[in-house]
């Protein structure tokens, strides 16, 4: 779950002070600075945090910034260069991202069981447009890859490149 926070002028200046709480008990929770006042303090504040949410019922979070120790999370990500990417894992689940293709589900396993094996899905990426076509978008140049955020909760990975796939009847 997502929310933003915005803060008065002068008050915050640590993002790392963020605690979410539902009711007494307080979450993990991932915060980023979103803007900054002109003091420096922190303007709007975005925090990533994982509730266990009823279905079909209202739920209720605060949030805190007096200073208490924030709740690690219990299966952090994990981001482990290799030479062809990146080995990513999430507790349940681990996956292998290339860098130099748009294969970014090159293997995964879930809970110790391969679901898919290296190689297995060769992209398989597609976009279906107009007139019935669909565009491969594995079979590009991958530029530049970073990871934009790389936090305990939440991972982004930007790729950037060009796609070489030819459109094909669907």
């Amino acid at each position: 779950m997502y929310v933003s926070i915005p803060l008065a002028k002068g008050t915050v200046r640590d993002q790392g002070r963020l605690r979410i709480l539902d009711g007494d008990r307080p979450l993990p929770v991932q915060a980023r600075v979103l803007s900054t006042w002109p003091d420096g303090t922190i303007r709007w504040l975005l925090a990533v945090f994982q509730p266990d949410l009823p279905s079909d019922q209202g739920k209720e979070f605060a949030y805190d910034l007096e200073g208490a120790t924030p709740v690690a999370a219990s299966c952090p990500i994990h981001i482990e260069p290799t030479p062809a990417g990146w080995r990513v894992d999430t507790g349940p689940l681990q996956a292998v991202i290339r860098r130099d293709r748009f294969d970014l589900l090159h293997e995964v396993c879930l809970n110790g069981r391969q679901v898919l094996a290296p190689g297995s899905v060769d992209g398989g990426f597609f976009y279906e447009q107009a007139g019935g076509l669909r565009q491969d978008l594995a079979s590009g140049t991958v530029e530049s890859a970073a990871w934009v955020e790389a936090g305990p909760l939440r991972a982004r990975l930007t790729l950037k490149g060009t796609h070489g796939g030819s459109n094909a009847p669907v």
